[in-house]
């Protein structure tokens, strides 16, 4: 394990680096330059800036599922929003998922009302449950509510 200051014994002030071309440079870098970090926990680290995300109309979702309807590919779409096709793709998965809970949810409601219709009418817990096919659980739930 080299120490501190045997690395910079060793530098020699050239820095060769290549670019994202393949391009190899040089230059030259005082021995004994540091640099300077601005309250980093970690001085090697180097700052992202968080990007903001994208805004999201109400009707996006709707309007990216027609898109895709149409023929039109992810980067097509991503570029008319102006966003990365990951986080299109991403969006469009969190909006598939809200959109399947709520119909969920929705068809949760439908039951529940039909299941207190026939409690109203004077039907019990597994005649319920053989009529409806229902979840035990959903009809004792009902039950416990009335």
């Amino acid at each position: 394990m080299w120490t501190e200051a045997r690395i910079k014994k060793e530098l020699d002030g050239n820095f060769w680096f290549f670019d994202q071309e393949g391009k190899q440079h040089h230059q030259f870098v005082d021995p004994t330059w540091m640099p300077k970090y601005k309250k980093s926990n970690n001085p090697y680290a180097i700052v992202i800036k968080k990007d903001p995300g994208a805004k999201w109309s109400p009707e996006s979702y709707d309007l990216i599922l027609e898109m895709r309807g149409d023929g039109m590919s992810w980067p097509m779409i991503g570029d008319i929003f102006q966003v990365p096709v990951s986080t299109l793709t991403d969006y469009t998965k969190k909006m598939q998922r809200i959109r399947a809970m709520q119909a969920e949810r929705d068809a949760n409601k439908i039951k529940v009302e039909e299941v207190r219709r026939m409690i109203a009418a004077g039907y019990d817990l597994e005649r319920i449950r053989k009529e409806t096919g229902y979840d035990r659980r959903l009809i004792k739930d009902v039950f416990e509510e009335e």
